[in-house]
This record gives C-alpha cells, sequence and structure tokens, in this order.
C-alpha cells in the first residue's frame, strides 16, 4: 500500500481498510514504530464491514501543520506521509503533564 500524501487521502485509506476489514492496511496507516495489531483488529471487530462513507470532511490544523483533525486524528510524519492514531509506540517517551497549580513562594 502506498502512503497517503494527504489528511484526505488518509481518511479515505482508513475507511476503505475498515470497510474491507483489511486489518493489513489499517496497520499499514499507523505511525512507523507504532505497535497497532491489537488496535487495529479491534476498529474491525467494531467498525469493519460496514459500508461507511465520508461524505464531508472538516480538516483542521490546530495544533500545527504537522497535526490534522477530522473526526479522526492524522499526523504528518517524515515524507510527508499521513497516519492514522493507532496503537502505541514502545520506544516514545513519556511527557509529564504541566501543573495548573502555583508555585511555592
Amino acid at each position: 500500500m502506498r502512503a497517503p500524501t494527504s489528511e484526505r487521502a488518509a481518511a479515505d485509506a482508513y475507511i476503505a481498510a475498515l470497510n474491507s476489514k483489511n486489518t493489513q492496511a489499517l496497520r499499514a496507516l499507523a505511525p512507523l514504530g507504532n505497535d497497532a495489531e491489537a488496535d487495529a483488529a479491534d476498529r474491525i471487530a467494531r467498525l469493519g464491514g460496514r459500508g461507511l462513507r465520508l461524505q464531508t470532511v472538516d480538516i483542521q490544523h490546530d495544533f500545527g501543520p504537522d497535526t490534522a483533525s477530522a473526526r479522526l486524528i492524522l499526523t504528518r510524519i517524515k515524507g510527508g506521509r499521513w497516519c492514522i492514531a493507532l496503537g502505541h509506540n514502545p520506544k516514545a517517551t513519556t511527557k509529564t503533564p504541566s501543573s495548573t497549580e502555583k508555585p511555592p513562594p
């Protein structure tokens, strides 16, 4: 499968993979390094084969040019490839949430 190079192409590929119950095609949409096996299988079990269609897609770039949302979470990585947020990356670093408390005097 050729990697999607636009947000809309990634969304279309996601829907096509679900409709055809193609777990391999769905996993291929995950960011490189993510372990998406279980997540893809779960989505296929819940949503696969239902004849889903995208009618209108409103793509937003609320977090910058490399992250888009279209009622899906899409992320652009090196080389212009758009991915669907699937699975988790076991090598990813965890971030500490920021505090909303005042620092001590």
